[in-house]
């Protein structure tokens, strides 16, 4: 079965997360324009059967949904 996890997380932390991986934020707003970006805030984040804050720590978003994923079996 299909469950779809929507990590949701600002643009400055999305922008730092890419600055520690040597990318400009620039480069951010450039993959934000992809045209199978423009539907991640509307379409998946309407079909998402859960919503994470993904501006958390990623070792605290990583744990909440694999024990969301527990739930499920």
């Amino acid at each position: 079965e299909f469950r779809l996890v929507f990590v949701q997380t600002d643009f400055e932390e999305r922008a730092n997360r890419l600055a520690t991986r040597g990318e400009v934020k620039e480069r951010l707003t450039q993959f934000d324009q992809h045209s199978t970006e423009k539907d991640v805030h509307s379409t998946l984040l309407s079909n998402a059967d859960k919503v994470v804050d993904g501006n958390e720590p990623i070792d605290t978003v990583v744990f909440k949904i694999c024990t969301w994923a527990k739930t499920l079996s």
